[in-house]
């Protein structure tokens, strides 16, 4: 067990180098691609420097993200803010019981079994299935749905289609 853990931390420790290797080789190319860019005098995008304008596009881009995210972060917290309210019908409860002491005491045994005992006396609904006719009835016999076809040709051996000739 205690091997497996050393093992654990010697590849942690390899992948932390890797990761900085590739970052720091990533950097250098980036301020090799950015020196070489200050140099060029007439390298111009709209009338302005390519530089500057990369700048405002890239960084410009992240934040209309940004923005749309904290919308989405808004919406997803008021969602939570709305479902974890505690309402019940008609009347407005003021404490909220986010801390453990502010939740209400537990009910006693008495109150338990009164609520046991209303769902035991409440009737159980049926399912859309239960409601549904059983399959196992047919609605018709086989001499009933013979006479149900329009033209009196009897089926072929295959379910549900006809003879195609006449």
């Amino acid at each position: 067990m205690f091997g497996a853990v050393e093992e654990l931390k010697e590849k942690l420790e390899d992948l932390r180098d890797n990761t900085l290797v590739v970052f720091a080789i990533a950097n250098a190319i980036w301020i090799i691609l950015i020196m070489a860019l200050v140099e060029q005098k007439n390298l111009e995008v709209f009338g302005t420097n390519v530089l500057g304008f990369s700048f405002l596009c890239v960084y410009g881009f992240l934040i209309v993200i940004q923005f749309l995210t904290l919308l989405w972060h808004r919406g997803v917290t008021l969602c939570h803010v709305i479902a974890r309210a505690p309402w019940r019908r008609g009347q407005l409860h003021m404490v909220w019981a986010f801390d453990d002491q502010n939740l209400p005491p537990p009910p006693d045994e008495r109150a338990l079994e009164a609520v046991r005992n209303h769902q035991r006396r409440r009737p159980r609904r049926k399912s859309k299935l239960e409601l549904r006719r059983p399959f196992s009835q047919p609605s018709y016999t086989s001499e009933e749905r013979e006479h149900l076809l329009t033209d009196s040709r009897p089926q072929s051996a295959t379910y549900g289609s006809r003879s195609l000739l006449v």
